[in-house]
């Protein structure tokens, strides 16, 4: 069920907080109507606009009505990253000329990297929203702050037992597979040596867009070839990143950066 909230005040409160609200479902249970008048509220403040466009997208997985709050999107602050997860969900049926009118702002603009608009966030308190990651620290006290850190927070628990991800791996021998997505315990894994073997995580109900990766290894039969891909559908795979030979994980921890993602 859907909640209409009709006083200005209260849409005045949420529009100046949506940063705070959109990383969790409080503004899900909102009306339609309610979020036009929040998205379209002159105070609307956002943590930035990949924030709302996966906000947008999660509502329309859920019912289809939400397609139209894409017309508020201000498509020229997004990221590559973004306009091709846009591409790759939205489904054109859907399209009005709302939502083209405002698509069409980025396809006749350049990126815009430095922003002029003023609806973004800079309140430092909401960096504890999402994961922080310095692809650059490549030293024994960089914590792997990415995704499955952020997921494991918000779950308060390993993300593979509480059914937030599923893995799926090709060795037939049974294992602790949860153990892989345990940051701070201290377990390896590895398959069987043999071409074609693989570790595949699937985020279920996450929209996710990697830009770089970790790997901690033992520190002994250190992982030297890898092949990292990525699917919207488990069937067609892309190919983001390959390492033949790499003598990278005698570090026992090395960040990679995805070029292709």
């Amino acid at each position: 069920m859907n909640i209409l909230v009709d006083c200005n005040e209260e849409i005045d409160f949420l529009a100046k907080r949506f940063y705070k609200f959109s990383s969790n479902d409080q503004l899900k249970v909102l009306d339609l109507e309610t979020l036009c008048d929040i998205l379209t509220n002159p105070n609307l403040c956002l943590y930035d606009e990949s924030c709302l466009l996966y906000f947008i997208l999660d509502l329309v997985k859920e019912d289809k009505k939400f397609y139209c709050l894409f017309e508020y999107l201000e498509f020229t602050e997004l990221t590559v990253n973004d306009i091709e997860m846009f591409i790759n969900i939205f489904n054109i049926n859907y399209l009005s000329g709302s939502i083209w009118k405002s698509l069409c702002s980025r396809l006749v603009q350049k990126i815009n990297y430095e922003s002029s608009i003023t609806r973004y966030s800079n309140d430092i308190n909401t960096t504890e929203h999402y994961p922080v990651f310095d692809p650059n620290d490549n030293n024994a006290n960089q914590k792997m702050n990415g995704i499955i850190r952020y997921l494991s927070e918000k779950c308060n628990g390993n993300i593979m037992e509480k059914n937030v991800i599923n893995i799926k791996y090709s060795d037939e021998h049974p294992i602790n597979i949860s153990s892989i997505v345990d940051l701070d315990v201290d377990s390896s894994f590895y398959t069987s040596a043999k071409p074609g073997s693989f570790i595949m995580i699937d985020f279920k109900d996450n929209f996710v867009i990697p830009q770089f990766y970790s790997i901690k290894s033992a520190g002994f039969a250190n992982l030297r070839s890898w092949v990292f891909e990525i699917s919207s559908d488990g069937e067609n795979w892309k190919e983001i990143d390959r390492h033949d030979d790499s003598a990278d994980l005698k570090k026992k921890k090395y960040n990679f950066y995805l070029s292709n993602s």
